[in-house]
């Protein structure tokens, strides 16, 4: 079936909650630690029903792996992209495995313009990946609001220079 997006700006903050707000149970199941670090006011280009999607399959997937170990959760900028990382101390987990687990999730992210990395460490600890596209497409974040209203500005040689005397 051909999936539609309606991709616009997310509060990734307000996304990863409401995801973890929906798998409270999963979580007290498992004896989960949670830690939670996103960015504050980070933003990310996304289909809001695909992103929980995503945010879904990952979380859930690390908690029924790391029964009774902690899950960090951050999110932040990261080379002009919106990066998720879900870490969790359970024991490591297989890659190959671990791969076709996310294989919806990583279609999904594709298809969103995102990319999805899966790291296995030797002893413990599992670390999944999630790179997503800014609201903007731009290198830098705007500092301001109305930044953005004026592309031509920023980043030119003159940018500090106007109207000095």
């Amino acid at each position: 079936p051909l999936m539609t997006f309606e991709s616009r700006e997310l509060d990734v903050e307000q996304e990863v909650a409401g995801a973890l707000a929906q798998l409270q149970e999963l979580a007290h199941l498992h004896r989960i630690e949670l830690q939670v670090a996103v960015q504050p006011q980070l933003a990310m280009w996304a289909d809001p029903c695909a992103l929980q999607q995503m945010l879904l399959g990952v979380l859930s997937q690390a908690m029924e792996r790391a029964d009774g170990a902690a899950i960090l959760v951050s999110a932040g900028w990261h080379g002009g992209r919106v990066q998720v990382v879900v870490m969790d101390d359970g024991p490591a987990g297989d890659h190959a495995t671990l791969s076709s687990q996310l294989r919806e999730v990583a279609q999904c992210t594709a298809l969103q313009g995102g990319t999805l990395e899966i790291e296995c460490r030797k002893l413990s600890g599992n670390k999944v990946v999630l790179r997503m596209p800014g609201p903007v497409a731009q290198e830098a974040v705007p500092t301001d609001d109305d930044a953005s209203d004026e592309p031509a500005m920023q980043g030119t040689p003159w940018a500090g220079v106007v109207g000095a005397s």
